[in-house]
C-alpha cells in the first residue's frame, strides 16, 4: 500500500542520499530530492533528522509508509521545513524548553517537535473527538514532570500548527512577533490579498474538531457549503472539453496557482483568473488509502469535522475529499493530449526554478489512461498499478481500475468540489474565441463545434459549387459558344467579314437590388436601369485600347460596329429583363454624352433622356437560347444605335433573380 508512488520514479530515484544544507529540488525529472542537512557519521545509521522523519510518517500516515517508497514526500518535507522557519524565533524558545526538546539551530532540526506532539496525541486515552490542544500540552508536560506553564500561548500555537501541517487542511500562520498570539490561518487567493482568519486561544480548551470548526465556513467558502446542502437527487454535468487545461488556458486565460491547503483546492478568482491547485497529491494518496474504520485518530477526526458535507450524508461522504482532489488532476490535466503537454512543460519549469514539485504529479497529470482503440486498448502501466482506493468508487471499472469519462457529475463524482468546478466551467464557457483559428481549436462544446463546422463546410461547398456552375456557364457561353456566335452573326449579318471577341460581362442580381442610393456591396455587376449605349463614338478608342492594347492604330480607319449579344444564363427569365428602344422613336435631342468613370478606367457613353414617344421592347420569358443582338455604336457614328436598359417587370415570378451574360464583339465590314 505504502510504496505505490515508486511507479513514478526510476530505480535510481529511490536511492536516498544525504544532501547539504543548501539542497533543493533538482532540475531533472526523476532525480532524488535531497532533504537531509548533513552526512551520517556512523556508517549506515540514520541521522537524527532522518529518524524523526521516519517516525513522523509512522504517526501521521501509518507504520508501513516509508520515505524511500514514496518519493513525492520529499517535496512535502521540503515544504514542511520551509514552514518551520518561525519556530526558530526567540518567542518559541519556551516551547522547546517546556517540552524538553533541544532548541533547533535550523529548520531540519524541528522534526522532533512534530514527533513529540503526535506521540502525545497517541498517548491520549480520550476518544479522538474529545482531545483538545490544551490536553495535548498537559500530556507532554506531565511526561517530564514539568511545572505548570504560566503562559502557554506559543505552545498552543505550535500544537495547532503541527495539526494543520499534518492534515494539510489549512495553512497556519505562526506570527512569532505577535504580542498576543492567536490561532491564525491563511486563506486562499480568493481574496484580493492574503487574508488571515483568527481565533482566540480560549478555543484550545475545546476539542480539536471544535477548534477547527471555527475555520470551516471561511476556509471552504459559501459556494461549497451551499452545494453540500443540495438535495442528493440533483446533478449537474462537468464536461472534460470545457475543463481541460488547454481549454482553460487558451480561452479562459486561466493560470495555475499552486497552494498548500486541500481546502483551497480549485478555488477560482475570476478577477485575476487564478485557479488554485493543491501541490502535494502524495499526501492525498496516502490519506485516501488509510483504513477509515480502524484509523479513528485525532487527525482523521479533524478531516471529518472539516468536511463540508453534512454528517448524515453517508452516500456522498463515502467519496473522500482526497479522492476528489486526485480525480480532479485527471480531469483538468490528463484527459487531453494538449493538456498533458502543457502541464508537463509547467512542471518542468517549476523544477528548473527550484520550486517544490511532488513527483506524483507527473504520474497523475502526464499519463494517458488508455492507449489504442476498442478491444485493442490497454491501460497505462503506471496507472493500472495504482491502488483503487485513490479513486471515487463511481469512477472505477469492474476491475477496480480508474475509469475516465467525458462527462462527470458534480454531485456524485465531486460532492465537495463540484460547485467550484462548475464555476470554472461556467466562466470558461462565457469566453468567446477572438480569431478564426480559435474557432477551429474551440472544443469546449463538441456538439456545437461539429454543428458549426458541418454547416460551414457544407455551406461553403454549396457556394463553391455555385461559383463553379457560374464559371461553367460563362465558359460555355464564351469559349464553348464562340464559334457558334461567330457563325450566328455571319449567317444573319453577311455584311461582316470578320468577328473579334471584345469582352464579357456577367450580371447576377442581388436580392437587395435596387437599393436606395445604390448603397449595397455586391459580388457581381447588377442590372443597369438607366437607358444608355455602352460607348459613344469618342469613347470607342478608349474602350478599344483597353480590350485590344496597341490595336487602335489599325482599327481607326476600318468600318466596324460594336455589337452586344445578350442572353440570360438561366431561363425562362422575366426578372429585370433587358429592354431595347426602337431607334426610329429616338430624337437627336434625347441623346447626351456621359463620362463613365471607374476606379481603373474612364470611357464615354451616351445616355437617353425620357420621351413619351420612345418605344421599348423586351423578350418575355427569355431563355438561354434566345440571344438578343443589337448595335451599341459604329466607328463612323452614322448608324442607328441600340439604347437599352434593364426594366423592373411586375409580372416577374417572386423569388426569381436574373443571371445574365453579355458579350461584346467587334464586327468588321
Amino acid at each position: 500500500m505504502s510504496n505505490f508512488l515508486m511507479l513514478s520514479q526510476t530505480p535510481a530515484a529511490m536511492e536516498l542520499r544525504e544532501p547539504s544544507t543548501n539542497s533543493g529540488v533538482q532540475d531533472e525529472v526523476g532525480s532524488p530530492i535531497e532533504i537531509e542537512p548533513c552526512q551520517s557519521t556512523s556508517g549506515n545509521m540514520p541521522t537524527p533528522s532522518r529518524a524523526s522523519q521516519t517516525r513522523y510518517l509512522e504517526l501521521a500516515f501509518g507504520s508501513d509508509v516509508t520515505l524511500g517508497g514514496n518519493p513525492g514526500l520529499h517535496a512535502y518535507f521540503r515544504h514542511m521545513e520551509d514552514s518551520f522557519e518561525p519556530l526558530l524565533e526567540a518567542s518559541f524558545a519556551p516551547v522547546w524548553d517546556a517540552f524538553g526538546l533541544p532548541r533547533p539551530r535550523s529548520t531540519h532540526e524541528c522534526w522532533p517537535l512534530l514527533v513529540a506532539i503526535l506521540e502525545a496525541i497517541q498517548r491520549q486515552t480520550a476518544e479522538p473527538q474529545d482531545v483538545s490542544i490544551d490536553g495535548i500540552i498537559d500530556v507532554m508536560l506531565s511526561a517530564r514532570d514539568s511545572p505548570v506553564l504560566s503562559n502557554r500561548s506559543f505552545c498552543q500555537v505550535a500544537v495547532f500548527a503541527v495539526l494543520c501541517w499534518s492534515t494539510m487542511i489549512l495553512t497556519p500562520g505562526l506570527q512569532p512577533q505577535a504580542q498576543q498570539p492567536q490561532l491564525v490561518c491563511h486563506l486562499s487567493r480568493r481574496f484580493e490579498s492574503d487574508k488571515l482568519v483568527q481565533q482566540t486561544l480560549d478555543r484550545c480548551r475545546r476539542s480539536i474538531p471544535a477548534t477547527f470548526r471555527g475555520f470551516k465556513a471561511q476556509a471552504w467558502g459559501r459556494d461549497v457549503m451551499q452545494v453540500a446542502q443540495h438535495d442528493s437527487g440533483t446533478s449537474e454535468d462537468l464536461h472534460k472539453s470545457a475543463l481541460n487545461y488547454r481549454s482553460l488556458q487558451m480561452f479562459g486565460k486561466i493560470r495555475i496557482q499552486w497552494v498548500t491547503s486541500m481546502a483551497a483546492h480549485l478555488e477560482f478568482d475570476p478577477a485575476s483568473r487564478h485557479l488554485s491547485v493543491f501541490r502535494f497529491p502524495t499526501v492525498c494518496a496516502l490519506r485516501s488509502m488509510q483504513d477509515r474504520s480502524s484509523q479513528r485518530t485525532v487527525l482523521r477526526s479533524i478531516c471529518e469535522e472539516f468536511d463540508p458535507l453534512p454528517a448524515e450524508d453517508i452516500v456522498h461522504r463515502y467519496t473522500t475529499l482526497e479522492q476528489e482532489i486526485l480525480l480532479s488532476y485527471r480531469l483538468l490535466f490528463a484527459q487531453s493530449p494538449a493538456s498533458r503537454k502543457r502541464i508537463g512543460a509547467e512542471l518542468n519549469k517549476l523544477r528548473r526554478d527550484g520550486q517544490l514539485v511532488d513527483d506524483f504529479l507527473s504520474t497523475l497529470c502526464e499519463h494517458k489512461c488508455r492507449t489504442g482503440m476498442l478491444w485493442w486498448s490497454r491501460m497505462d502501466d503506471q496507472l493500472s498499478q495504482l491502488p483503487p482506493e485513490l479513486w471515487p468508487i463511481s469512477c472505477r471499472d469492474s476491475e477496480q481500475h480508474l475509469q475516465e469519462r467525458d462527462v462527470y457529475s458534480a454531485m456524485e463524482d465531486f460532492p465537495r468540489l463540484g460547485q467550484r468546478l462548475l464555476q470554472v466551467q461556467k466562466f470558461n464557457l462565457r469566453q468567446q474565441p477572438s480569431k478564426l483559428a480559435d474557432l477551429w481549436r474551440d472544443r469546449r462544446n463538441p456538439l456545437q463545434w461539429y454543428t458549426f463546422w458541418a454547416v460551414l463546410i457544407i455551406g461553403g461547398m454549396a457556394n463553391v459549387v455555385g461559383v463553379l456552375q457560374l464559371a461553367v456557364a460563362i465558359y460555355q457561353a464564351v469559349a464553348g459558344k464562340g464559334q457558334e456566335i461567330e457563325k450566328l452573326l455571319h449567317e444573319n449579318f453577311p455584311e461582316y467579314s470578320r468577328i473579334e471577341m471584345m469582352n464579357v460581362v456577367v450580371r447576377k442580381r442581388d436580392p437587395r437590388y435596387p437599393a436606395p442610393g445604390n448603397s449595397i456591396e455586391v459580388s457581381h455587376e447588377q442590372p443597369a436601369g438607366i437607358p444608355h449605349t455602352d460607348f459613344s463614338v469618342n469613347g470607342l478608342p478608349l474602350q478599344t485600347e483597353l480590350s485590344f492594347p496597341g490595336q487602335w492604330i489599325h482599327l481607326k480607319d476600318m468600318d466596324f460596329d460594336i455589337l452586344n449579344l445578350w442572353r440570360p444564363l438561366y431561363g425562362p427569365n422575366d426578372d429585370w429583363p433587358l429592354a431595347v428602344c426602337d431607334y426610329t422613336s429616338v430624337e437627336d435631342g434625347d441623346i447626351i454624352l456621359n463620362d463613365d468613370l471607374h476606379r481603373d478606367r474612364a470611357v464615354e457613353n451616351c445616355l437617353l433622356h425620357p420621351n413619351a414617344a420612345h418605344r421599348w421592347h423586351y423578350i418575355a420569358g427569355q431563355t438561354p437560347e434566345d440571344v438578343l443582338v443589337f448595335r451599341t455604336v459604329d466607328s463612323r457614328g452614322k448608324r442607328a444605335r441600340g439604347f437599352h436598359c434593364a426594366v423592373e417587370n411586375p409580372l416577374s415570378p417572386p423569388g426569381q433573380l436574373r443571371s445574365s451574360i453579355e458579350i461584346r464583339v467587334v464586327a468588321i465590314r
